[in-house]
């Protein structure tokens, strides 16, 4: 018998068996505690930190969008509990920086060099997509992180940054969109 996949384990949760959520924990806790262990370096915190995106996570699964990827989900939730960490302790949040990391960075198209009409290389494409971002101000930075690159939605968003609602994250975004554009315009 095949084992179930992610589809059949969330549905299997909802219909109350909490050892579906085990399952799917069980598969990505690796992954879970590389993107929390790439910003802090202290064991206890590291293992504080799994543990708050595995209570996130199950708080949240309920409402999952079962036709989105649970994988980038759990991503992005373990990024924001990694960003909630450090902006609770007065430091900035390191999402960014976690965000531009080859391995966390989703395929991008080929951007074609607007002068010469050749295509730039990957490297040189995360080089100035990473600069462009950096030139962003919070919260607009994070934000754009999180959706454009994690895929996270509004809701979820929202949901990390209590306060905030949908409309002023859609501004934000909004508004962090046109800066890239632009700074990525002055870059290349």
């Amino acid at each position: 018998m095949d084992a179930p996949t992610e589809k059949e384990l969330i549905k299997q949760f909802r219909a109350g068996d909490k050892y579906a959520f085990v399952k799917l924990i069980e598969k990505y806790l690796g992954l879970i505690r590389y993107c929390c262990k790439k910003s802090v370096d202290n064991e206890y915190i590291i293992e504080e930190l799994v543990q708050e995106t595995i209570y996130r996570a199950l708080k949240g699964l309920n409402s999952f969008d079962i036709n989105r990827s649970f994988k980038k989900w759990l991503t992005g939730i373990a990024f924001i509990t990694v960003a909630d960490y450090f902006r609770h302790k007065s430091k900035e949040p390191l999402a960014i920086k976690i965000a531009v990391e080859k391995e966390n960075i989703r395929k991008l198209h080929q951007l074609e060099d607007q002068n010469s009409g050749k295509s730039l290389q990957d490297k040189e494409i995360i080089d100035v997509l990473h600069a462009a971002i950096e030139k962003l101000p919070e919260p607009k930075r994070t934000f754009v992180v999180l959706h454009h690159i994690y895929e996270l939605p509004i809701k979820d968003i929202v949901k990390a940054y209590p306060g905030l609602e949908e409309q002023k994250v859609a501004d934000h975004l909004r508004k962090g969109r046109k800066l890239l554009y632009k700074h990525l315009k002055e870059l290349m």
